[in-house]
């Protein structure tokens, strides 16, 4: 989620230090505004960006996911297509019947999910591209300096993710993650991103 406030899903925003920097966020609350999006990436960048303006709800996220087929796998070829693991995380309009059972349909046995034929692992930031990387580099762009509409917005969240490096991405996405794993293994599931710096 995205606000002129830069109030969002905490999950996806961390900050590591040794010492307090003391930080602040001016706050101006004559006007509000708020929306979401949807990303989905694959190893050499983002191949879908889309806007919602209201909560999201399980009719919602099925449309979410119908664009996202025709405009994103319409396109791949037959091998391609076999490469794709669609993920989900644990928010309830992800894993309503009727998206599992699209989900199924277009994917077969290869989505993960609460409720899907790979369990979504819970609590695990640290190792979703999405988390430890992708939204956080977004959102770091987008809130550098202070907002003035929603529009300024949508088109610094746009830009942003025009500007992620596909072969940052695609090592990030291989050499980081395997170390983040190696990580989680060593302290036996607990959490490391401070390990890593």
């Amino acid at each position: 989620m995205f606000t002129k406030h830069g109030v969002f899903n905490r999950r996806n925003s961390h900050y590591w230090s040794n010492y307090n920097v003391h930080p602040f966020r001016e706050r101006n609350f004559q006007e509000s505004w708020q929306f979401n999006a949807y990303c989905a990436i694959r190893n050499y960048g983002v191949v879908a960006l889309e806007f919602y303006q209201d909560n999201l709800n399980g009719e919602r996220y099925l449309n979410i996911i119908r664009n996202f087929e025709i405009n994103c796998l319409d396109n791949l070829s037959l091998a391609d297509y076999r490469n794709i693991f669609y993920q989900n995380d644990g928010a309830p309009p992800h894993n309503g019947h009727l998206i599992n059972n699209h989900l199924q349909n277009l994917f077969y046995d290869q989505w993960i999910a609460n409720n899907g034929p790979h369990l979504w692992t819970p609590r695990s930031p640290d190792l979703l591209v999405l988390d430890f990387f992708i939204w956080r580099t977004i959102k770091h762009k987008v809130y550098n300096t202070a907002l003035t509409t929603r529009e300024d917005c949508m088109r610094r969240v746009r830009t942003a993710f025009q500007d992620l490096d596909p072969q940052s991405l695609r090592r990030v996405t291989h050499e980081n993650f395997l170390l983040r794993c190696e990580k989680c293994l060593e302290v036996q599931g607990h959490q490391f991103e401070h390990l890593l710096i």
